[in-house]
């Protein structure tokens, strides 16, 4: 049997070449070229072809500020295909393949326009907060009519929603930051105000609750602000 196998292997390529059926292309699945072949799955993959005057090229991919519902599946580095890991530098000419959830794809634009043009990173993380605004913390229930769909809101209080952070896991809910500077939890409940208010906001809601799910949400909301 090793011997039938070792002979199959030899022949193989050589029959292959005749009936015109090799590549010198990676060996790569042709659904990552295309948008949209995982959609039945709840998921897109969008392809981003790097350019040696993007602010994306030589940035770290833990730097690229995805949002939560989005990864760098793989980068396509000339005839390679790069398993990124978030230490991965990003070079001119590489082919980046993002796996991103479908509600959350066509806010991809602002991500993608940012890899073009800048800020990346830190400066993009962290908004610099207007002086003198309000830091009142703001504490009242989700209004849907009013404020829109609580996992992907576009304003509150009147203003645009600058990032999106994270996605609440066991309800519709997010974490987000305003183009103001506030940040804001969003669910059935919507908390806003400074980072440090909505930590604390986030720490007392955590000590009164029981339920694992919801602790493992605003341990993470925790997290996220102390950044």
């Amino acid at each position: 049997m090793v011997l039938s196998t070792l002979l199959q292997g030899a022949t193989f390529e050589p029959l292959a070449a005749r009936l015109g059926v090799t590549t010198n292309e990676p060996a790569l699945p042709r659904p990552l070229a295309e948008t949209g072949t995982i959609r039945r799955l709840g998921a897109e993959i969008m392809e981003f072809p790097v350019g040696a005057e993007d602010a994306v090229a030589g940035r770290r991919v833990r730097d690229l500020g995805l949002p939560r519902d989005a990864l760098v599946s793989v980068i396509v580095r000339g005839s390679e295909a790069v398993l990124p890991r978030g230490s991965t530098r990003v070079e001119a000419g590489d082919r980046l393949h993002v796996v991103v959830r479908s509600e959350v794809a066509a806010r991809m634009s602002d991500v993608l326009e940012r890899w073009r043009s800048g800020p990346i990173g830190e400066e993009a993380e962290r908004p610099r907060e207007i002086v003198g605004i309000s830091r009142v913390f703001t504490s009242r229930p989700w209004d849907e009519e009013r404020d829109g769909d609580p996992a992907y809101p576009e304003e509150l209080f009147g203003v645009a929603v600058r990032e999106h952070l994270r996605t609440r896991r066991d309800r519709r809910g997010a974490l987000i930051v305003l183009a103001d500077g506030r940040y804001a939890v969003t669910g059935p409940t919507l908390a806003a105000g400074g980072a440090r208010q909505l930590q604390a906001y986030a720490r007392r809601r955590l000590a009164r609750e029981t339920d694992e799910t919801v602790r493992a949400w605003w341990q993470e909301v925790i997290g996220a602000l102390a950044r």
